[in-house]
């Protein structure tokens, strides 16, 4: 794990931004930027704590997270087709699983059940967390 003490506050400040703006941001703050998709607020993640406690209560952790957000191509999750292979997490720090695409709706991200596919699942399960599988061990 890194050390994040001498992160400075300009450091911290322009890395947010640039990981906002990666997450659709317009305007000031985070205007733009659906809450369950932003990996401050932990809400969503059996934490029950929004971006503004998390930053007041658990400074380390607020910065670790936006030091350490990786950002990706982007993904036109609208195109992707079913059973398209994705990992998956519902937490930053949980691991990635391997899942099947299912559906992109109202901003979510659904994957069948238990890493199998539209021809074996019964139903679907809503993520926080996606990236394309690139056939690599993550």
């Amino acid at each position: 794990m890194k050390n994040y003490d001498n992160v400075t506050a300009k450091e911290l400040h322009n890395k947010k931004m640039e990981m906002l703006n990666y997450l659709g941001r317009n305007g000031e703050r985070c205007n733009g930027v659906y809450c369950i998709n932003c990996p401050l607020d932990n809400t969503n993640n059996g934490k029950n704590i929004s971006c503004v406690k998390l930053e007041a209560e658990h400074f380390y952790e607020y910065v670790k997270i936006i030091m350490e957000y990786e950002l990706k191509s982007k993904v036109d999750w609208e195109n992707v087709e079913v059973n398209t292979r994705i990992l998956v997490r519902n937490n930053i720090e949980d691991e990635w699983r391997k899942r099947h695409f299912a559906r992109y709706e109202n901003g979510k991200i659904y994957c069948w059940v238990d890493g199998c596919t539209s021809f074996t699942a019964y139903s679907t399960v809503r993520w926080t967390y996606a990236k394309l599988y690139n056939g690599e061990e993550e």
